[in-house]
């Protein structure tokens, strides 16, 4: 239960440095975080005259508000950070925001010179299949808790 506990604790860090990473990926490139993403979600699906798939752009953004909350209910042993990120699953992984993605892709442009995509989306598949085994895992070890 304890090594379960800390795996969980992990992979709410994880959720929590996602968003940091993204806010601070932004900033860094001058851009205002979430403004800057919408303005853009706007301008390219009325540009290509495909309103309907603002809705999926939009997607990605409520991911990571879900991963502040999936974070920090996961960091105070939650069931609801179990919840959520049952939930969130699917949807990280159609819009390529796994909570440890910055952990994995970054590490392969310089491993490679041109990184196999192919490597990219089984090791992000692999660390999503693992976050999910083991917070159900730990969700099922709270019982009634």
């Amino acid at each position: 239960m304890k090594r379960l506990n800390e795996i969980t604790l992990m992979w709410g860090i994880f959720d929590l440095l996602a968003i940091v990473w993204y806010m601070g990926l932004n900033i860094y490139h001058g851009k205002l975080p979430i403004a800057n993403d919408v303005q853009l979600i706007i301008e390219n699906t009325t540009s290509f005259g495909l309103p309907s798939l603002m809705y999926v752009a939009f997607l990605g953004i409520l991911v990571y508000f879900s991963l502040l909350a999936s974070g920090f209910y996961l960091i105070k042993r939650k069931k609801a950070g179990a919840i959520i990120s049952y939930i969130q699953t699917p949807f990280r992984l159609i819009v390529v925001i796994p909570p440890s993605i910055f952990f994995i892709l970054w590490p392969l442009k310089y491993l490679f010179e041109k990184p196999p995509i192919i490597v990219g989306v089984i090791l992000i598949i692999l660390s999503e299949l693992c976050k999910l085994f083991t917070v159900i895992k730990w969700h099922r070890s709270l019982g009634n808790v």
